[in-house]
């Protein structure tokens, strides 16, 4: 043999390598039990070089058999060819059979990213054609395939025998760990040009235990994002509807578009056709979800054996229209309060399965923008009462509520003018119709001055402007017609928060008062109430000038409102902070209902207390006392201890009076929550709400996760134990297994 010279080692046509001793074959299993990719394996972090259209040979050695016509090339040989490059310890090439073949430490990286690695391998010139032994692959996004033997094909196809497909999101994070979650097949076969892995005898294991056999199973190769096909069956067993089996379909439309369309039975209901359809637009997006069954029709409480349509219908659209606007819309609809608890419908985030049953379902259109430091909306509103003492005619439509907010420049002095406007049209079918013009423009000057202490000075003009409609709450007769208010308020507020520095600790103690003047009365029947009536007095707007959220009612008359806070923080992280306040009016009116803790001219006492005594436990309590008997009005106390991933919360709820059903009626609940994070793939949480003033329970749950990059599975116990209408409180057991590419499947 002679050796080639520097030149013709560049001019190679294509290089290979031939085994003269070959190992025996390894089993799939062995494959696994080894390091799935040589650790002292580098590969080249430059791209393809291809020199005049052929390729490029690199190696320690190269050495040319004229008789046989046999080029070898030997010690860290690297060929590239096009978009592909192949590594091994020793290649040879056959120029007479063009024939490459490799031995030791090879490994062929595609264009796709894609690494194939082997013992032994005999190619074609080009390396689309292969008979490989030992193969083992690196795949798109970690996952792996292993197998004795292998036939590639065409360079877009890979047949291989006593093969394992497995993902391993956390292999480069935790060398040598074993995957979650294989399938093992007699022949496994990747087309990549269907994006398919095909499976022959096909063996599930999970945590290396068999839970599976298939004589035949397909699904997408990891490359796959979405494509069209039948998803993982739903099965579940309800009390309220019976056992159910669903079928899903995905239909990628579009790589904008797709639907989803499922059909399920239920033993005790019949069939049920779910879909959802979502679509994606260069500046926006669009989701809209119904379902749709022929069941037995409800009446109160009881389920006669008359049948009835029921269904919904839930959506979502946002839409980008320049830089400063944006509009959308939120689509909710049912036939009936229960029915998406009753029948599971998971695809609505408004009707979860076991969350709160909503009192009302609603559809809105709006528009907003920002422009520099101020903001506009316009929106429409149409409710759906869920609940059976509504009447439909008397549930309002808002068409429009437009509103437009403006916050000038401050001054030199830190003063800035604002000015907050309204337009609001609101209808019924039966009862007041409200259209409303609305103006809050004002002042405002926030200042620290030089001995520390903080005023907030505000002067504001609001201004009001009615046309009702058969307005009768509050009213002998019924009144329609004009309607206007100006009410201007001065309003100032004082703090003078104190340091005290101690050996271990720092103190603070903050007095605060706060002046508001305007005039009396200004709430008159004749205006009507459609957006204030959400009121509760507590610590959080004692100070506020304007104590109701909407335009509707105002803070009328002259108050002084007055509190004192105090906080010690120590040295070692713990703190305690209290506050306790007031308000003393001028003048007893009907500005604030009976009950709210206002409607005296001496208000109830309002306060909070939180104690965090470690870095792990946080103490909160919140009241509100009556000013004469000192009885409690309402209590929240919250407790709650944190390590780590451990969270321990309790709290319990009081109030004299909550407004149910048009009825004042006491209020008292207890709930527990906690949630655990065992180890690093392992948490649990569990959950139990009482209602102490019905002494009832309201809901119990348990739940048990596992998670990691490749596999989750979840199992929880719930106890529903409050029957509304047709739903029946009862347990439910959910377990819901989910594999990275193939899919999630449990009910």
């Amino acid at each position: 043999m002679a050796a080639l010279s520097p030149w013709a080692r560049a001019g190679v046509v294509a290089v290979a390598a031939l085994s003269l001793a070959l190992p025996p074959p390894l089993s799939a299993q062995r494959l696994l039990d080894q390091p799935l990719f040589p650790q002292q394996l580098e590969l080249p972090d430059r791209p393809p070089i291809d020199t005049r259209g052929e390729f490029l040979l690199r190696a320690d050695e190269v050495s040319y058999d004229r008789t046989l016509e046999i080029v070898t090339a030997t010690g860290s040989v690297e060929i590239s060819q096009g978009d592909r490059v192949l590594l091994a310890d020793q290649i040879s090439y056959n120029r007479r059979t063009d024939i490459v073949t490799a031995n030791g430490n090879i490994a062929l990286i595609e264009p796709t990213g894609e690494v194939l690695f082997a013992s032994h391998a005999e190619l074609s010139r080009d390396f689309a054609n292969a008979v490989i032994r030992d193969l083992k692959v690196r795949l798109h996004e970690n996952s792996r395939i292993v197998a004795t033997s292998a036939r590639r094909i065409d360079g877009t196809r890979k047949e291989m025998l006593n093969a394992a497909f497995s993902p391993c999101g956390r292999c480069d994070r935790e060398p040598g760990v074993e995957p979650t979650w294989r399938l093992e097949a007699d022949r496994i076969v990747h087309d990549e040009t269907t994006q398919d892995m095909i499976y022959t005898n096909a063996t599930m294991t999970l945590f290396g235990v068999p839970v599976f056999y298939t004589p035949f199973f397909r699904h997408p190769d990891p490359t796959v994002k979405r494509r069209s096909g039948f998803l993982s069956p739903s099965v579940g067993q309800s009390s309220n509807a019976g056992f159910y089996v669903g079928v899903p379909y995905f239909w990628a439309y579009q790589p904008n578009t797709d639907f989803t369309f499922e059909s399920r039975v239920f033993s005790e209901e019949g069939p049920q056709a779910l879909t959802e359809m979502r679509h994606r637009f260069a500046d926006g997006q669009v989701r809209l979800a119904g379902s749709l069954l022929n069941g037995r029709r409800v009446e109160g409480s009881r389920i006669t054996n008359d049948r009835t349509w029921r269904g919904h219908i839930v959506g979502e659209g946002r839409f980008a229209i320049d830089e400063d606007w944006r509009a959308g819309f939120d689509l909710s609809r049912a036939t009936d309060r229960t029915y998406a608890r009753r029948f599971r419908i998971n695809n609505d985030w408004r009707a979860r399965p076991n969350a709160p049953i909503p009192d009302f379902a609603t559809t809105a259109l709006y528009a907003e923008g920002f422009k520099g430091r101020s903001y506009y909306s316009v929106e429409n509103f149409v409710f759906q009462s869920l609940r059976d003492f509504d009447v439909a005619e008397r549930i309002p439509k808002v068409h429009p509520l437009a509103t437009a907010s403006w916050v000038g420049q401050p001054s030199a002095w830190g003063g800035y003018l604002r000015s907050d406007n309204s337009v609001l049209a609101l209808t019924r079918q039966r009862g007041t119709d409200t259209n409303r013009i609305s103006s809050i423009n004002g002042y405002y000057l926030p200042f620290t001055s030089r001995r520390g202490d903080v005023w907030s000075i505000a002067a504001t003009v609001q201004t009001d402007g009615y046309y009702v409609n058969q307005l009768s709450e509050g009213l002998t007769q019924p009144y329609s017609g004009f309607v206007g208010r100006v009410h201007p308020q001065l309003s100032v507020d004082w703090r003078y928060p104190m340091i005290r520095r101690l050996e271990q600790a720092t103190m603070v103690i903050e007095p605060r008062i706060g002046a508001v003047v305007g005039p009396n009365g200004n709430n008159s029947a004749k205006i009507p109430n459609e957006d204030s009536r959400g009121f509760e007095f507590d610590d959080t707007n004692l100070f506020g000038p304007r104590r109701y959220q909407g335009f509707d009612r105002v803070a009328s008359g002259q108050r002084v409102d007055y509190g004192i806070g105090a906080s010690i923080y120590g040295a070692s992280g713990g703190a305690i902070t209290a506050f306790l306040g007031q308000s003393l009016r001028t003048r007893k009116d009907t500005t604030y209902a009976v009950g709210s803790g206002l409607e005296d001219r001496l208000s109830d006492v309002v306060g909070r207390v939180s104690v965090q005594p470690l870095q792990y436990l946080n103490l909160s309590y919140r009241f509100r006392r009556d000013q004469d008997s000192w009885k409690s009005a309402r209590d929240e106390l919250t407790a709650t201890v944190f390590s780590g991933g451990q969270v321990l919360s309790a709290s319990y709820t009081q109030r004299d009076r909550v407004l149910t059903r048009g009825t004042s009626q006491p209020f008292e609940s207890v709930s527990l929550q906690g949630s655990s994070r065992l180890s690093e793939y392992w948490s649990a949480y569990g959950l139990y709400v009482r209602d102490i003033a019905a002494k009832q329970n309201v809901r119990a749950a348990l739940g048990l996760l596992y998670r990691d990059e490749d596999f989750a599975a979840l199992v929880t116990v719930e106890r529903d134990f409050v029957n509304d209408r047709d739903l029946q409180g009862g347990t439910t057991v959910l377990l819901r297994l989910g594999f990275r590419y193939l899919g999630d499947i449990g009910g």
